[in-house]
């Protein structure tokens, strides 16, 4: 008999350890990866005494790349990348241990980046952090660092003719770069897209000398905040479109807006029958920050509305899906003021968000990089940190998050910046957590 019993509890526990192995790997998404640097995170000091501040992070090959700026008188602001290992060091290959300055003449902070299908990398962004609307600039570098003499000028990186705040850079097949931002000044801007070729140089047969503007709303104001591309290398570009108020003499409404253009420059009219639309988003309004495609083609859009964080969804054919959350948007609360800073498809239909602060951190309860992921109908994923939102702390610094890479493994890389305490000074910052399948 106790044999008989034995062997039966030794079936149960075998019965049950596929349910056991199955909630700890749902435990663990969402949590720091601790074979990364040893606790998940990874600060790094470009420069003693410096403002170090990154935008964007990708995931190429056994490398991760997080980009930026460096400013630091008597230099000035450098554009600035760090190269990283899957354990979270510094990569020796690359620039000078793992890190590089680009002394590119007036400056030039890196705000998207990519790489190319040659491998080189891709940055774009402002001379000037402080004015993300005046010139903009493009540079590309080789797999090792150093600026590619065979673009632009010759030094590695070419002025936008046109000003430009950039907010988005993507390349294609051919080596061609396409840079999406916002166009125009005062009250009057437009979502723009810039075509370069593999030279550097605009590309005469996209729309006219390379550049296309995009009028959502006539005579108002319009940001393009987000690009993607698109199976079929339709361009597809995200944003805010605003309004006057009704009934009111003074003061806009925001919506949410997209426009799909083809791989020539030109409005793609099987999208919502002209190329783009205006997506009121409720009373309130609402404007999207960032965006991702599925693989089916459907687009998730990421902004603000009110005090709530907004996610819409929206098919290819440019018509709002309604079966995600109500009638096509879900709302989620947060107390703090935050705004999806970027959104990124984890080909299983869930998106994951990493939410940037609205202005400048400046107390410990804002010093934090947060992550959300959401299902495919809108709602939290609850596998993710247990009710799908994350918030990893870095003690008494404080943290800005503004990108969010997936890469082949499942694990979920967050970059940004954090301030140190006492000080004025930045470094970079990234994190890694487990992302499950």
């Amino acid at each position: 008999m106790r044999i008989r019993l034995s062997l039966l509890l030794v079936a149960l526990a075998a019965l049950a350890l596929p349910a056991a192995a199955t909630a700890s790997r749902i435990a663990g998404e969402g949590r720091l990866d601790r074979a990364f640097s040893g606790d998940g995170r990874v600060l790094t000091d470009l420069d003693e005494g410096s403002k170090d501040r990154a935008s964007s992070v990708i995931a190429y090959g056994d490398r991760i790349l997080l980009a930026g700026y460096s400013a630091k008188h008597p230099f000035g602001v450098r554009l600035a990348v760090a190269a990283y290992r899957q354990d979270g060091s510094l990569d020796p290959a690359f620039g000078d241990g793992g890190i590089v300055f680009s002394n590119v003449e007036d400056g030039m902070v890196a705000e998207e980046m990519t790489v190319d299908s040659f491998g080189n990398i891709v940055v774009a962004g402002p001379r000037d952090p402080e004015r993300p609307l005046g010139r903009g600039a493009v540079a590309r570098l080789l797999p090792d660092g150093r600026l590619d003499p065979s673009f632009g000028g010759g030094d590695g990186m070419t002025d936008l003719p046109a000003r430009l705040a950039v907010n988005a850079v993507r390349t294609d097949a051919q080596g061609g770069i396409l840079v999406a931002g916002t166009h125009g000044e005062g009250g009057d801007r437009e979502f723009a897209v810039f075509r370069l070729d593999r030279g550097g140089s605009p590309d005469a047969s996209f729309s006219e000398g390379g550049l296309v503007t995009i009028n959502v709303s006539p005579d108002q104001h319009d940001e393009a905040d987000d690009m993607m591309i698109d199976g079929f290398r339709r361009i597809v570009l995200v944003g805010g479109a605003w309004f006057p108020k009704k009934d009111r003499p003074i003061g806009t409404t925001g919506r949410f807006a997209m426009a799909r253009l083809l791989p020539d420059g030109s409005l793609d009219t099987s999208f919502a029958g002209s190329g783009y639309r205006v997506i009121p988003v409720r009373e309130s309004g609402g404007y999207a920050s960032a965006g991702a495609l599925e693989a089916g083609g459907r687009a998730i859009l990421a902004g603000r509305s009110g005090s709530l964080l907004a996610f819409g969804a929206v098919h290819a054919t440019g018509q709002v899906d309604r079966s995600y959350g109500r009638r096509g948007f879900a709302f989620h609360p947060m107390r703090e003021q935050y705004v999806p800073g970027d959104i990124a498809d984890d080909s299983h239909r869930r998106i994951v968000a990493v939410l940037e602060p609205l202005g400048s951190p400046s107390t410990p309860r804002r010093g934090a990089f947060h992550a959300w992921r959401l299902r495919a109908d809108g709602s939290f994923d609850r596998r993710f940190g247990g009710d799908g939102q994350v918030a990893v702390r870095f003690g008494s610094h404080l943290g800005t998050a503004r990108s969010v890479a997936l890469q082949a493994n499942g694990r979920i890389l967050l970059g940004g910046w954090v301030k140190l305490p006492g000080t004025t000074d930045t470094d970079f910052a990234l994190v890694r957590l487990r992302g499950g399948v």
